[in-house]
């Protein structure tokens, strides 16, 4: 009587299942590669995405100070140092019992800090052009603070030392467009005070 072949046939197929060494390394190359090159672009996105949430809040931060000051009848100044922007009241003593205790409408006021907001995507993606209204001899300034007052006007200084004067031109912050993938976003400060991102 002949012997079947039906074992071998199925040890030969058991022994043909699944992949080689080989063709593990090379699916695992493809793989890599592909991985590579799509990092940079991952990256860019990133970067992007980063700039404009940072774009988003510079502006959110400019009109919620503004209509603080409108809602508490107080200057608010906000200020970037050139790391964060710092929001604080302007605060008054009123019963004379020696603290600050009143929002004031005067710039020049002692402040109580509120806020602060530091950029995701790095301080040195944010330039602030000032348009040389406050005597600067440049249009770009590394630290200004604004001060919005309950009447709708705005003051702006460079630092602390010097003394608050009105708001004439457009004082704009450029968000990103530097050593970050960030596309080149800006907010927009008009002398008002009204904040909007330019089209």
């Amino acid at each position: 009587m002949p012997q079947s072949s039906t074992p071998t046939l199925s040890l030969r197929r058991s022994a043909r299942a699944g992949f080689t060494l080989i063709e593990m390394m090379v699916v695992v190359t493809i793989i890599a590669i592909c991985a590579g090159l799509a990092a940079p672009s991952v990256s860019r996105i990133l970067d992007d995405r980063r700039g404009q949430t940072d774009t988003v809040s510079v502006l959110s931060i400019m009109q919620s100070s503004r209509s603080r000051a409108f809602g508490r009848g107080g200057a608010v100044s906000v200020t970037w140092d050139s790391v964060n922007l710092l929001v604080d009241d302007h605060m008054q003593d009123v019963d004379g019992a020696g603290g600050v205790d009143t929002p004031s409408p005067n710039c020049a006021a002692p402040t109580s800090r509120v806020s602060h907001w530091v950029p995701t995507i790095g301080p040195a993606e944010i330039v602030v052009n000032a348009n040389d209204q406050i005597g600067l001899g440049t249009a770009n300034v590394a630290a200004i603070e604004l001060c919005f007052t309950p009447k709708g006007s705005t003051f702006i200084r460079q630092t602390s030392a010097d003394t608050f004067v009105r708001q004439t031109n457009t004082i704009r912050f450029n968000v990103g467009g530097g050593a970050s993938n960030a596309g080149l976003r800006a907010v927009e400060i008009l002398p008002g005070g009204i904040a909007r991102m330019p089209k």
